[in-house]
């Protein structure tokens, strides 16, 4: 099965990132959590454009709009005070392993759609931390109740997607390229986001 391919040959990657980007540090306050969000924004937005252009994943019956969490941090960030221009400013990631072909594709969103579960966790520690209960908290609330179901079609997905073990060789790589590139963008030693106004930004209540 692929997916435990994916866990097995990933797993010391997924734990490094964690340790790397220090999440619960990094969500301590308002600015904090907004610079972190918009280090996400700028992964997720070229990511999820290049996703949305291939034709080929139409068939494999994702939903792909559904699971765009781009929008979804757009919304955070307005909630914290940013203006659409601050947004739209914000630096893209530009050395990130770009999917061509529907094995590279479920490697990449087997890094992305995992990220979903995780952030059940860290919706949790938000929602303590910061006292959000709803807005502010949109991508790491994600698919709310429904987010069981869309792991679950994901992973019939790529179960079927995935079966030439040349394929499956190409999924496993791109996984791993997706967990370096996020490690090495959202990490706090890189470069900090340069959002604007963000570092004045409060969040609203």
């Amino acid at each position: 099965m692929v997916l435990a391919e994916l866990k097995q040959h990933t797993e010391h990657l997924h734990r490094r990132v964690e340790g790397a980007v220090d999440l619960l540090r990094r969500t301590r306050d308002a600015k904090s959590y907004a610079r972190l969000l918009g280090r996400l924004y700028g992964f997720y937005e070229p990511f999820e454009g290049w996703l949305a252009a291939m034709r080929s994943l139409d068939g494999l019956g994702l939903d792909l709009p559904a699971r765009r969490k781009t929008p979804m941090l757009a919304a955070d960030l307005v909630h914290l005070g940013w203006g659409p221009g601050d947004v739209a400013a914000l630096p893209r990631c530009d050395d990130l392993p770009r999917p061509r072909t529907i094995a590279s594709a479920i490697g990449c969103l087997y890094v992305m759609e995992g990220a979903t579960l995780g952030g059940q966790f860290v919706r949790k520690h938000v929602e303590k931390a910061l006292g959000f209960s709803g807005p502010g908290l949109a991508f790491y609330a994600s698919y709310g109740k429904d987010t069981g179901a869309m792991w679950a079609a994901f992973r019939e997905a790529a179960e079927r997607a995935v079966v030439d073990p040349e394929d499956r060789q190409e999924t496993l790589a791109y996984a791993a390229a997706t967990f370096e590139a996020f490690e090495a963008w959202v990490a706090p030693g890189d470069e900090e986001v340069e959002g604007g106004k963000e570092a004045g930004h409060e969040a609203r209540s």
